[in-house]
């Protein structure tokens, strides 16, 4: 935990996190707020963190899924 609230630098305006289960996805109801039409966040570390985890899950999932048609195709 010590790591983390460093690396996302969560003394800042006292958001230290003391438990696993306190981290929750940056939403509008926890970290993320809307100011003229952007998104903005109090936590950006926590956020930059959780949107690289969604695109390499993402891409993972294409990759998964492409490489299951290509062994199909090739086995027609």
């Amino acid at each position: 935990m010590e790591n983390l609230n460093r690396e996302w630098n969560t003394c800042y305006w006292n958001h230290i996190i003391k438990n696993w289960d306190e981290i929750v996805p940056p939403t509008t109801i926890s970290d993320l707020y809307d100011f003229n039409g952007s998104e903005y966040a109090v936590m950006m570390p926590m956020v930059l963190d959780y949107n690289r985890f969604q695109s390499d899950s993402l891409l993972r999932n294409y990759q998964n899924e492409y490489q299951i048609i290509k062994s199909i195709q090739e086995n027609q």
